[in-house]
């Protein structure tokens, strides 16, 4: 590895690396769907078990983030676990700064995405 994983760093064959390893880890993840009710959304995901050995109740692919909302990953469950951790903070921090408003979905997945976008650029 060269280590150099900024976001303009091109391929030998003129492609985006970044693109290229996010198109392969959305490719390589389970499905997972949302349906949106009157009432609210169903949220389901497929749990892949890679070995017979893992407990199916050890983990769980769909989190609260909130009493409101909730979220899925399709990727790695440690990697899933230290961003929902961060996005369930600053959840909490809004809410406090703003008198228990809840935080916006935008506003939530834009501090997810400022998070992910800072740690593949310090790799």
């Amino acid at each position: 590895m060269s280590g150099n994983f900024g976001l303009t760093t091109f391929a030998t064959d003129g492609k985006l690396e970044q693109v290229s390893n996010a198109l392969t880890a959305a490719n390589n993840g389970e499905t997972s769907i949302g349906i949106k009710t009157k009432e609210g959304i169903i949220l389901a995901s497929e749990k892949y078990l890679n070995s017979i050995l893992v407990d199916e109740s050890s983990f769980q692919k769909i989190q609260n983030i909130s009493k409101f909302m909730g979220s899925t990953y399709a990727g790695l469950g440690p990697d899933f676990k230290v961003l929902l951790k961060k996005i369930r903070k600053d959840f909490q921090e809004y809410k406090l700064q703003f008198m228990d408003d809840l935080m916006p979905v935008h506003s939530l997945s834009g501090s997810a995405a400022n998070l992910m976008q800072a740690i593949f650029i310090l790799k």
